[in-house]
Parts: structure tokens; C-alpha cells; sequence
């Protein structure tokens, strides 16, 4: 598995810095998600996570379903600016004065429960070197819905509080 999943990354995206790879969908499940990491990472070093649900028109449930994701321009996610070298290595706070530079991740799904979130997002910080106070989320239609639900508290209490949102 990790053998075709490294050649489909190389026949897909080339020389693109996008990885696929399995998140935690919820305590049984795990989904396929596009990751984005800065080229310089460094794991002692903390960045904020951008997460993006896509809508219902772009679910899946195969590694060959994420092109939905990179490849539609119409999908609104950043996969598609990532796949198309169109994404910033980071981005300037004008507050601040500062650069940032974010892991971005795309999971895909066939339909998200808010509650899988917490699995979700759990697993990227066990893995990564995320700052827990920088989580962002979006998504648009049935992402959107996933996001705003999340937050708002309706059917799950988040583990991770979102430190901004845009449904």
C-alpha cells in the first residue's frame, strides 16, 4: 500500500509538495486526505493548520476520487491552487508584521459527522507539529456545514477550538 501510494503521488502531482495520506475518520474509520506541508517544515518549529471540507459534489471514498479535489477548479479548496502552483509558500499578517507559513489539509469523505472531527484534526496534531491555538477551518456546502456544526457545539463538544472559521 505505501508503495502505490507513493507512486500515485508521483504520477499525479509530479513535483507537487501534496502527499496522500490516511487520517482518522472517527474510532474505526479512517478516510484519505490531500496534506500539504511547507517545503522547509521543521518539526521543532509549531504552524497553525488550515483545514478544508469540500461540499457534497467533490465526496469519495478512493484514493482516484481526491482528484475531484486537485483537479476542479470549481471545488473552491486550496488542493486545486497547491496542484496548480498558484499557493503562497506563506502569508503575511499585516497585524503583526509576520509570515506564516500553514499545513494545509483536505480530507475526503462520502459525508462527515462533526463528532469525526475530533478524530480528525486529533491525529493531524499527533502527527504534526501544529500550534493547537492556530486551527482554521472552511469548507464550503456541505463542508461549510461541517465546519460551522463543529464549532457551534450542536452535536459534539470540540476538542480543538478553532481559532477562526469561515463556513
Amino acid at each position: 500500500l505505501v508503495f502505490f501510494l507513493t507512486f500515485l503521488v508521483i504520477q499525479v502531482w509530479g513535483q507537487s509538495p501534496m502527499t496522500v495520506e490516511s487520517v482518522s475518520l472517527n474510532q474505526y474509520a479512517t478516510e484519505y486526505a490531500l496534506v500539504y506541508k511547507p517545503a522547509n517544515y521543521n518539526p521543532a518549529k509549531k504552524y497553525p493548520l488550515l483545514m478544508f471540507y469540500h461540499g457534497t459534489g467533490e465526496s469519495g471514498t478512493t484514493i482516484a476520487d481526491l482528484s475531484k479535489l486537485y483537479d476542479n477548479s470549481n471545488a473552491g479548496g486550496p488542493a486545486y491552487f497547491i496542484a496548480h502552483g498558484q499557493w503562497p509558500d506563506s502569508f503575511y499578517n499585516y497585524k503583526d508584521g509576520k509570515y506564516y507559513q500553514f499545513i494545509v489539509v483536505e480530507p475526503q469523505s462520502s459525508g462527515w459527522e462533526p463528532i469525526d472531527q475530533n478524530y480528525t484534526i486529533g491525529s493531524l496534531v499527533n502527527k504534526y507539529s501544529i500550534d493547537t491555538n492556530r486551527i482554521y477551518l472552511t469548507g464550503l456546502s456541505a463542508g461549510g456545514w461541517t465546519t460551522w456544526n463543529y464549532c457551534a457545539h450542536y452535536t459534539v463538544t470540540p476538542l480543538y477550538k478553532a481559532a477562526a472559521i469561515v463556513p
